[in-house]
C-alpha cells in the first residue's frame, strides 16, 4: 500500500465514530422475573409465561419506561441509559475523536441487556444477576477449566513437578436447599495442553505431562453474585515424562529415562465463582489434596488451580 493510501485509511479511522457504525439504532433487552408477569412497553403488552420476555426497545438518552403487571398489580419499572461500549470503544480505535462524532447520536446510548424481576416485592426493581429464590431447585452445572496450574509430587521423582496448560471439562449437579445456599457434585478432568484453542500437538525432544480427574462434593455460600465454596475431592493426578522425535543416537543417552506415574489422591476443593451473565459464571478452582494413595498412603501436598469458565442451567422450577 502507498502511504497516501495509509495516511487516507488513517484519517477515515479518526474520523469515524465506533457507537455510530457498531450500534444499530434498536437493541434488545432480556427480562427474567420468577412469576408469570405482563409487561407493557410503548402501549404493546408482552407475555412472560416462560418467566422471560425479549423486547427490542430504540437506543435514547431518556429512561425506558416499562410496567410490570403482575397478580393484578401494576407496578412500574425505569431502565436508567448509559454509554456503550461502543462508544468507550473509541478511545482505543481513534484516539476518542468518536466521541465527538457521537455526541448527538442516541446511538451512543444502551440499556441493560439482562435485567431480573422479583415480582414478589412490592416495588419493582431489578438486578443485572439472579436474586431469585432458588430454594429447592436444581442446576446443571457445565464449565470449562480454560487455564489449569499444576504443583506435583510423583512418587518416585525426586523434587516437586510444576506446569501451566489449557483445556478441561466439568460436569455437575448444584442443589440450593436455601436461597443462598447450595450443595454441588461435580466430576472433572483437566489437562496441560500449551495452547489455548484446539489443535493438533507436535512435541520434538523431552517433555512432561501433567493431568487429573477428580470427584468435588463441595458446600457453597452466594453473596449477591459472588459465591464460594468448600468441601472434599478425591481424585486421580497423572504425570509422566516422555520423549519424542529422537534419533537412536539420543535413545541411548544415558539421561534418556522416561516415566508415567498415576495415583490416587484425597483433598480438598474451594471454587469461588462470579456471575456475569443469566447463565454465565467466572471461576477459580483451588483444589489442594493432601494425601497419596501409591504403592501405600503418604500424605504430601500438591494442588491444581483452574479457571473456569461456567454456565448453569436450571433443571427444575
Amino acid at each position: 500500500m502507498t502511504t497516501k493510501t495509509w495516511l487516507f485509511l488513517g484519517l477515515l479511522l479518526l474520523s469515524s465514530s465506533c457507537a455510530s457504525l457498531l450500534n444499530d439504532s434498536t437493541q434488545t433487552v432480556h427480562i427474567f422475573t420468577n412469576a408469570s408477569t405482563e409487561i407493557i412497553h410503548a402501549g404493546d403488552t408482552l407475555c412472560s409465561n416462560k418467566r422471560q420476555t425479549k423486547i427490542r426497545v430504540q437506543r435514547s438518552a431518556a429512561p425506558l419506561q416499562l410496567t410490570i403487571l403482575s397478580d393484578s398489580l401494576s407496578r412500574p419499572l425505569t431502565l436508567a441509559p448509559k454509554k456503550s461500549w461502543a462508544y468507550w470503544y473509541n478511545f482505543i480505535t481513534n484516539a476518542g475523536v468518536g466521541v465527538f462524532v457521537d455526541r448527538h447520536s442516541d446511538k451512543q446510548f444502551g440499556y441493560p441487556r439482562h435485567i431480573f424481576v422479583d415480582v414478589t416485592k412490592e416495588e419493582a426493581a431489578f438486578s443485572l444477576y439472579n436474586t431469585f429464590d432458588k430454594r429447592n431447585n436444581l442446576f446443571l452445572h457445565f464449565s470449562l477449566p480454560h487455564l489449569n496450574h499444576y504443583h506435583y509430587h510423583p512418587p518416585g521423582e525426586s523434587g516437586p513437578k510444576n506446569s501451566i496448560g489449557f483445556w478441561g471439562l466439568q460436569l455437575g449437579l448444584d442443589y440450593y436447599y436455601h436461597p443462598n445456599r447450595y450443595i454441588q457434585l461435580t466430576v472433572a478432568t483437566i489437562a496441560d495442553l500449551f495452547i489455548p484453542f484446539p489443535a493438533s500437538i507436535n512435541y520434538e525432544g523431552e517433555y512432561e505431562s501433567f493431568g487429573a480427574s477428580f470427584l468435588n462434593l463441595s458446600h457453597h455460600h452466594q453473596f449477591g453474585r459472588f459465591s464460594i465454596g468448600y468441601g472434599l475431592s478425591y481424585g486421580r493426578n497423572r504425570w509422566a515424562r516422555r520423549y519424542s522425535k529422537l534419533s537412536e543416537e539420543e535413545l541411548a543417552e544415558p539421561d534418556y529415562n522416561p516415566a508415567e506415574r498415576r495415583y490416587n489422591t484425597l483433598g480438598a476443593v474451594v471454587p469461588t465463582y462470579v456471575q456475569l451473565g443469566p447463565k454465565f459464571h467466572l471461576g477459580m478452582v483451588y483444589r489442594p489434596t493432601f494425601w497419596q494413595f501409591h504403592s501405600g498412603t503418604r500424605q504430601r501436598y500438591e494442588h491444581s488451580i483452574s479457571l473456569d469458565l461456567a454456565w448453569k442451567f436450571q433443571l427444575t422450577r
